[in-house]
């Protein structure tokens, strides 16, 4: 499986402007990416013992 083939097929269904900005630059993809999941995952992230 090619996946540069795969990975150009995935940015077609985006507009021209979209396309052009994340298809080539793998920073604004980690930047959108490391938003998201700072929206999602909770902000309190620490692990409890259960004996506490």
């Amino acid at each position: 499986m090619d996946l540069r083939k795969w990975e150009s097929g995935i940015w077609e269904i985006f507009p021209s402007l979209v396309q052009s900005v994340f298809a080539e630059n793998v920073v604004a993809v980690i930047f959108v990416i490391s938003i998201i999941l700072s929206l999602v995952l909770p902000e309190n992230m620490e692990i409890k013992k259960m004996g506490e």
